[in-house]
């Protein structure tokens, strides 16, 4: 099944289009605040069930790793929204992507 010269993308494209919708205005704090209690909640029930779970110590560290690294996120998001904030009332532009 081979498709028509008139259906195939010009010559030097991929033939891939932008979608018709706007991008997202969205700062990350939620989606990293919600992956940081996650790996909290995982952390703590490993922490309390270790030795009843009989689970291996890498879950706990993987889980301990992940809090870590979402706080981490979730401030920077955080600093990245309120800068952005400022940087608007000072009419500075949103940086493009």
């Amino acid at each position: 099944m081979s498709e028509s010269p008139d259906q195939l993308p010009a010559r030097g494209t991929t033939g891939l289009r932008q979608a018709p919708f706007p991008p997202l205005h969205e700062d990350g704090v939620n989606v990293f605040a919600i992956g940081t209690a996650g790996f909290a909640l995982a952390s703590l029930i490993l922490l309390v069930g270790r030795r009843t779970l009989g689970v291996a110590d890498v879950w706990l560290a993987t889980t301990l790793t992940g809090l870590a690294v979402g706080i981490v996120a979730t401030v920077y998001c955080l600093w990245r929204r309120d800068k952005r904030a400022r940087d608007a009332a000072r009419g500075i532009a949103p940086p493009t992507a």
